[in-house]
């Protein structure tokens, strides 16, 4: 099997030379690794230092003579990497946003996750949706994306049903309409 993380050239700690001749889709596929790594680096370090310490006892001090990283920063990896279980880690997102929701249980990481990830919210908005300071309430001149998996073992119908009433929880029972792949539902105005 060969390694699918392999770039050619040479990397340093401050480099990557590259081969003088390069076809385009190694060049493509470099960019895409180097990405990966950049965008997961807090993630890998994070998942490796809680590795380290249950293993081996390991704490922030030879971790950082290891990578060069402050122990303060270290401590934040470790955290956010123990704190938000992987199924609920987003690689749409980053890790900053992901140490937004890390104090809280991993439902309500899920909830708020999902959220930033379908409305395209930056870390701060997303910061902010959390502490309340803007509504987050959908309005006419706003709209607001959902993604529903449907069980096809339920009707229809009642996947909607609950998609609305899960909604209405999430945005304080304001939610005006949902559509969901030719599926239209519109909550009952206090009617059970």
């Amino acid at each position: 099997m060969s390694n699918q993380l392999e770039i050619p050239g040479k990397l340093t700690p401050i480099s990557l030379n590259l081969p003088k001749k390069m076809d385009f889709d190694e060049w493509e596929r470099a960019g895409k690794i180097l990405g990966m790594f950049g965008n997961a680096s807090g993630w890998y370090i994070g998942d490796w230092l809680n590795y380290g310490e249950h293993q081996y006892g390991e704490k922030y001090a030879q971790a950082a003579e290891l990578t060069g990283y402050e122990p303060s920063t270290l401590q934040g990896f470790m955290y956010v990497s123990a704190r938000v279980p992987i199924v609920n880690r987003r690689a749409t997102l980053s890790f900053a946003h992901h140490r937004e929701v890390s104090p809280l249980e991993p439902e309500e990481q899920k909830k708020w996750l999902d959220l930033a990830d379908l409305n395209k919210w930056s870390r701060g908005e997303l910061r902010a949706k959390m502490k309340g300071e803007e509504s987050t309430v959908a309005t006419e001149s706003r709209e607001v994306y959902f993604r529903f998996i449907l069980e096809w073992d339920k009707d229809p119908g009642e996947v909607v049903k609950e998609a609305v009433t899960e909604l209405c929880d999430v945005y304080s029972g304001r939610v005006l309409k949902i559509q969901t792949k030719g599926l239209k539902a519109e909550p009952d105005e206090g009617k059970d």
